[in-house]
């Protein structure tokens, strides 16, 4: 009886090489003869090569359809893809941030790939590749959002942002706008308290306390009359407007309201 051969190490490569080339060419047959689903929805180009995954694509993309909740106790957020789900936990909630920026000595970190890109394109290349659509409008941006925006609020005009309190119809095109608005106007509140030692002042706004500053206790008076020949300066630029109108121009707008004078 012939004696069994053994198979060598080099037998076995060889036996596994022609075992992956066979099922890598099942696999091209088989992709090849699989049918081309179409999204049924009108105007939408996509094929599919199984009826599940068109009929994923429809309930996400088409019908809006958010089937994986944030596990995150107290978080109402909804998302069409568990993947989606799992890297808002990670990045909102646990905070990771997994890309740092490429650029030399600069440690900031991001929690997607795409931010960390805009940050070094914007930040240290200086790229604004997104120029305003609007006709005469030199205006460029470092993302489609920002560019978008620009022209829905200013030459649109767009103000999303209504008050909410009651009875007050004021309209703002940014929410932190608004925000600012009700805590300030409405409540009263002035969160930003002069930094100069004995000074008591507080401001609405980090913007109103550092002019404040720069104004009061530093001294600085960037506007300059725009008279030929005048020297006065002063900290604000309506100030320096109203000295034009009523010391070279003579305006007087207020008349005395007492009887008979």
């Amino acid at each position: 009886m012939p004696k069994r051969k053994i198979p060598t190490a080099a037998f076995d490569a060889k036996r596994t090489v022609a075992r992956k080339k066979r099922t890598v060419k099942r696999a091209k047959v088989a992709s090849s003869t699989k049918k081309a689903i179409p999204c049924p929805e009108d105007g939408c180009d996509g094929v599919f090569t199984t009826n599940q995954s068109m009929q994923t694509h429809v309930g996400n993309v088409h019908k809006g359809r958010k089937d994986f909740a944030c596990t995150e106790e107290g978080c109402q957020k909804k998302f069409s893809k568990k993947h989606h789900m799992q890297r808002h936990i990670d990045t909102v909630h646990h905070g990771r941030k997994d890309f740092a920026c490429t650029e030399e000595g600069c440690r900031k970190k991001f929690s997607k790939k795409q931010h960390m890109q805009q940050h070094v394109n914007t930040v240290h290349h200086g790229r604004k590749d997104f120029a305003c659509t609007e006709e005469g409008c030199q205006q460029k941006f470092t993302n489609a959002y920002n560019m978008k925006q620009h022209v829905n609020i200013v030459h649109n005009g767009r103000k999303d942002f209504t008050c909410t309190e009651e009875g007050c119809q004021q309209k703002f095109s940014f929410k932190h706008h608004m925000q600012q608005h009700v805590n300030t106007v409405h409540h009263g509140r002035k969160d930003f308290a002069c930094t100069k030692e004995g000074c008591q002042q507080k401001f609405t706004a980090a913007s109103s306390m550092q002019q404040h500053i720069e104004t009061v206790h530093n001294g600085r008076r960037d506007f300059t009359c725009t008279e030929e020949g005048c020297q006065q300066k002063f900290s604000f630029k309506h100030h320096m407007q109203q000295h034009v109108d009523t010391v070279h121009h003579g305006r007087r707008d207020f008349a005395c309201t007492a009887e008979g004078c």
